[in-house]
């Protein structure tokens, strides 16, 4: 026999008691306690039995009570399959329910993204679904999927609202359009779907941030949906030299910037500093695979961060940040150039790839030790200077563990007559280590 009565996870719709199909009515009907949130309470005033969620913790604690004596029925917003309680019970549920799966059904309802949809006579099959309704979410992800997809649709709660959408959207297209790609991005905000002050609003992209202001502010939940039709094409895995936007300013050559890569071992949730950033074209690289995380350019020169800037528009590198300032004073706590209104600072990063340091190297690994343990950190030296100086550092044990030296030789082509010659380019040396941890008194 199984440990549990039956449970009944119900898509109630997106809030018209007409979107309540046949197999919902009769799911609650036959449970004989339903708990839902309170926004959705009134759908349910029928019942004999409703219990209103309170926080997830202590409502998981009462549905599991309940689930021991009697049959109950979980309703939720939409349709359980896109991002409702149905994730949480099963946690909660799974591993001591025995017979459990037995024991349980799931019965969909229309979504707000269906709803959506079919006002607009679109099709959504190929849309990307964003929720940051009570979720942490930063303006790259949007700006990404945007960018890359046809359709993008985002939930939003009270505090990311379409008015929160809009803004990103704005930013967007200030910070990464062309101006002849601008017109081909739209919005539509749905507000109060299928209930009783039903707003649908359409705009152009560019006019979002107007729209709501003008509009605003709007009942929540609302959907913002997101229209694209010239997406961008995906990006190299590894861009090439000749992909970046070139100027006197020195570059990490591709092979040595793909050693580099290898070396810092990145996760797609990194946070990286990419010192002396040059053309911008590490930390460009980096921001590829660091598709979660974060990628801080550092550079004191003027018209290199003006290139940064450009190669960051060039390749949509919505999560890099540039901070322009001399290393390591600007590491005290800086503030980054305008379009990044998340955090003002740099933040604590888990790899650094220092490509330049105005011959401030010391300093700058001193700085970097004392950020705490287990930092990834590796220096491209050429010059017997730098590679005296990051050979002493990364040998001094209270500062840095497991040094490594990874020496590149390049040859490649180039015309020669009507023949080709083998030409060599300087050797670079590579070396990582990890940091220990901070030791004031050593430093």
């Amino acid at each position: 026999m199984a440990e549990y009565h039956r449970l009944s996870v119900v898509g109630l719709g997106c809030g018209s008691p007409g979107l309540l199909n046949g197999q919902a009515m009769d799911a609650l009907r036959q449970s004989d306690a339903v708990f839902v949130s309170n926004r959705l309470s009134s759908l349910l005033d029928w019942h004999p039995c409703v219990i209103g969620m309170k926080d997830i913790a202590s409502s998981l604690d009462e549905i599991e009570s309940r689930l021991k004596t009697c049959d109950v029925a979980v309703a939720v917003s939409g349709d359980p399959g896109i991002f409702s309680f149905l994730g949480r019970l099963k946690e909660r549920l799974g591993d001591r329910r025995g017979a459990f799966a037995e024991n349980i059904g799931v019965v969909p309802g229309i979504s707000s993204v269906q709803y959506l949809f079919a006002e607009l006579q679109e099709s959504w099959s190929d849309a990307v679904i964003i929720s940051a309704h009570g979720r942490v979410i930063n303006d790259a992800e949007i700006m990404r999927a945007v960018s890359e997809n046809r359709k993008t649709v985002i939930f939003c709660d009270p505090v990311r609202n379409p008015e929160w959408v809009c803004g990103i959207l704005t930013r967007y297209i200030d910070s990464f359009m062309e101006e002849e790609e601008r017109g081909s991005v739209r919005i539509a905000i749905g507000e109060n779907l299928s209930r009783d002050g039903q707003r649908i609003l359409r705009a152009a992209a560019e006019e979002a941030a107007g729209l709501a202001a003008a509009e605003g502010p709007f009942a929540s939940p609302s959907i913002v949906a997101v229209f694209n039709d010239t997406p961008s094409e995906q990006p190299r895995a590894r861009p090439r030299d000749e992909d970046f936007i070139r100027s006197d300013v020195p570059m990490t050559c591709q092979e040595v910037r793909s050693a580099a890569l290898d070396e810092l071992n990145l996760s797609r949730d990194s946070i990286v500093w990419d010192v002396g950033s040059g053309s911008g074209s590490v930390a460009v690289a980096c921001s590829m695979v660091c598709r979660d995380g974060e990628v801080c350019a550092i550079e004191r020169s003027r018209e290199a961060v003006g290139l940064i800037l450009r190669n960051r528009r060039k390749f949509r590198s919505f999560n890099l940040r540039v901070f322009e300032g001399s290393a390591p004073d600007i590491m005290q706590g800086p503030s980054g150039l305008p379009g990044h209104p998340d955090s003002p600072g740099l933040p604590v990063p888990t790899h650094v790839f220092v490509g330049g340091s105005g011959g401030r190297l010391r300093d700058i690994l001193r700085h970097i030790a004392g950020l705490g343990a287990g930092i990834k950190v590796v220096v491209s030296a050429v010059t017997l200077r730098t590679i005296a100086e990051v050979s002493d550092m990364f040998t001094d044990p209270v500062l840095f563990t497991e040094p490594e030296v990874l020496s590149i030789s390049v040859a490649r082509s180039r015309p020669l007559g009507s023949s080709s010659l083998i030409a060599a380019r300087n050797p670079v040396m590579l070396w990582s280590s990890r940091t220990v941890g901070e030791n004031k008194e050593k430093m």
